[in-house]
């Protein structure tokens, strides 16, 4: 039985991450294309470069082996920071249940609002704790939504049937056509 090697290169793999690139230029080239940086003005600030080229060396440094992967690397690590997971969703909202409204103050992060009443008091906001339920339940493919129909199912038709509907169909263009032609024909006629 033959087993998967696993990646051997540095950064191929989220077992071997990628380790910052040897040449700091490189690196903070990639951390500012990363950050939203163009290619020459990444390379500006990275190379402290003042000439006219940075439009054609900041695109020839982005294409080096390293620094593509650097810059892959870089990005796979922010995407993987700036969205939730399907459990981290799921554990938000198990904490909205569990959590006792009492406990909450406004450094919780289930604090939605804070609002100072006249006398001084805080009412804090926090998630409705069924809506939470319901939406947990959606993510766990475990709410079913039902659909209603009204109205009453139509009679399958027998081919005989079938082909009675079509001749009378045909029957009813047919005159249709002819008195059509007949309109068009006294039109012609009254027409001067």
């Amino acid at each position: 039985m033959a087993t998967a090697a696993l990646p051997t290169q540095p950064g191929s793999c989220k077992l071997h991450p990628m380790p910052e690139l040897a040449n700091p230029r490189h690196e903070r080239f990639c951390q500012l294309i990363v950050a939203g940086e163009s290619q020459s003005e990444a390379y500006r600030v990275a190379y402290s470069y003042t000439g006219d080229n940075a439009n054609v060396l900041g695109p020839r440094c982005q294409h080096l082996p390293a620094v593509e992967g650097r810059i892959s690397e870089l990005r796979a690590t922010v995407a993987g920071k700036a969205f939730l997971s399907l459990v981290e969703k799921r554990q938000f909202l198990a904490q909205v249940v569990r959590m006792p409204a009492g406990m909450i103050d406004e450094t919780s992060p289930l604090c939605q609002s804070v609002k100072v009443r006249a006398d001084g008091a805080r009412e804090i906001k926090m998630p409705n704790k069924l809506q939470a339920l319901e939406l947990d339940a959606k993510l766990a493919g475990e709410f079913v939504t039902r659909l209603e129909v009204s109205g009453s199912i139509a009679h399958v038709l027998t081919a005989d049937e079938r082909a009675r509907r079509l001749e009378q169909i045909i029957e009813k263009r047919a005159k249709a056509r002819v008195i059509e032609g007949q309109d068009a024909a006294q039109t012609l006629q009254v027409a001067p």
